[in-house]
């Protein structure tokens, strides 16, 4: 390993061992702070990276403006994640259901709503926004149901639903949803429990994820909504709240796919066209890899978007 040799005056000296010291790591070596520091910075951040800077860079300010719009809202109300913890948590099963093929194969959703634990109360169902009106078509009203896209076109997953068709939901929103999404769920009736979608930690000296908490506090919520990390996707974010604000052991997963079928065409997969943004067709298709699934026996394909999703998901 390199060595690294430095004079720094005493002023930066300071406020350099003050910040390793902020960060948490008074007692540990510069070695280890450091390695923690520049843990992100990628060498040669290829295809996946790029994409990822590239669609933060292109979201970030739809996010903010919908934030703006939903504070009003957000800072009049009482309910957010934190209210659905359970203490000691409830002993019961968890279904994590998102909108991936194999949700739909044999009648998935119908044998579910058939299911003892489903009628006896005793499962736990976090779906993604985009199953709902499929799970209600079957007679399935999930627990809660989650919204982290900021996208206008989530609205059509709450338009048009029957309040008394979901009476016993929950609705799990990002503060940064689009605000005609939080006025569809509004008009169904569903209680709102606001979340933060978690851009870096919150213990850091200079962090976002709590500049942005400390807009959601007001006097009836001294303490601000709740972030979560969402891992990219909202499929995984139902997973992080059945796993750390549920506080479930048992959580079985459905629809949270995370490729495609192995003879799909390519340009009809959902990232090809940021990929094509990146580089040309023909190295932009050397990113998608083969994966067989050992339990269904099928192959399918996975984007470089989809590889991040997966492995987020692992290390969770």
């Amino acid at each position: 390993m390199p060595w690294v040799r430095a004079k720094l005056g005493d002023g930066a000296y300071r406020r350099i061992l003050r910040q390793k010291q902020l960060d948490g790591f008074a007692d540990a070596s510069w070695a280890e702070w450091l390695a923690w520091a520049y843990q992100d910075v990628e060498l040669n951040p290829g295809l996946t990276r790029e994409i990822q800077r590239t669609t933060r860079s292109e979201l970030e300010p739809m996010w903010m403006k919908n934030m703006a719009i939903n504070l009003p809202k957000i800072r009049s109300s009482e309910l957010t994640l934190r209210d659905l913890k359970q203490d000691p948590p409830l002993n019961r099963k968890c279904l994590v259901l998102g909108r991936g093929p194999s949700v739909f194969r044999d009648g998935a959703l119908g044998k579910i709503a058939d299911s003892v634990i489903y009628r006896k109360g005793i499962l736990d169902v976090v779906a993604t926004d985009g199953i709902l009106k499929h799970c209600l078509e079957v007679g399935l009203a999930p627990s809660f149901v989650v919204t982290v896209d900021g996208s206008d076109i989530i609205e059509k997953f709450y338009s048009g639903i029957d309040p008394d068709s979901v009476r016993s939901v929950k609705a799990v929103i990002s503060t940064q949803a689009s605000p005609k999404t939080v006025e569809a769920v509004e008009a169904s009736r569903m209680p709102i429990r606001w979340f933060q979608p978690g851009v870096d930690s919150v213990k850091a000296a200079r962090s976002v994820t709590k500049h942005l908490l400390l807009l959601t506090c007001w006097e009836g919520n001294p303490n601000g909504v709740v972030s979560i990390d969402c891992l990219g996707n909202t499929g995984a974010t139902c997973f992080m709240i059945a796993w750390q604000t549920l506080q479930r052991k048992d959580i079985c997963l459905l629809g949270l796919d995370m490729g495609y079928p192995k003879e799909m065409p390519l340009e009809e997969t959902y990232y090809w066209s940021t990929a094509l943004g990146v580089l040309p067709p023909m190295e932009a298709s050397k990113h998608y890899e083969l994966f067989h699934n050992p339990a269904t026996g099928e192959d399918y394909v996975i984007d470089p978007v989809f590889q991040v999703y997966r492995n987020a998901m692992f290390e969770a």
